[in-house]
């Protein structure tokens, strides 16, 4: 096989499995089951974060992780979740309202975890890490603070 054939064909190959194992991914994490529930309108996020970890499934023991590829963001009415470029194709941005989130607070093994669940979709979990809540909750997300009676808000976590 020649290289001027063999070139377009591992581009088209590449291509196609990139956009099965992404919507592979959709589906594993529910992440296409939020969208159904929580598309976004196309507003910009007016406080956000880029390149931020999250992990999303149907269970808090076996999620798929997102490291590092995720935008969050708030407004204190929504939580905005974008991931990035080339995870966009099978993962549209979600706007998922504060007053329909749910959160709980749990131990992990490297630190505190928060446990998200919607009204709409209560059998996808989103868990973020500590940190990252207490951005949410200093940028306006200050329901989720009030759902987590053990977060102690006055401890600095760096």
């Amino acid at each position: 096989m020649s290289l001027i054939l063999f070139a377009p064909l591992f581009l088209a190959a590449f291509a196609a499995i990139w956009l099965g194992i992404l919507f592979l991914l959709s589906r594993m994490s529910g992440w296409n089951r939020l969208h159904a529930a929580y598309p976004h309108d196309g507003t910009p996020m007016p406080v956000r974060r880029v390149m931020q970890s999250a992990s999303m499934g149907y269970s808090p023991y076996f999620p798929v992780r997102f490291r590092s590829v995720l935008t969050l963001g708030t407004d204190g009415i929504h939580l905005y979740l974008r991931p990035g470029f080339l995870f966009g194709v099978m993962h549209p941005a979600l706007a998922i309202p504060m007053s329909e989130i749910r959160a709980e607070h749990h131990r992990g093994i490297l630190g505190q975890l928060l446990h998200l669940r919607t009204s709409r979709e209560p059998g996808i979990v989103i868990i973020l890490h500590e940190r990252l809540t207490r951005w949410l909750i200093e940028n306006g997300a200050r329901g989720l603070a009030a759902q987590i009676p053990d977060m102690d808000e006055s401890r600095d976590l760096g």
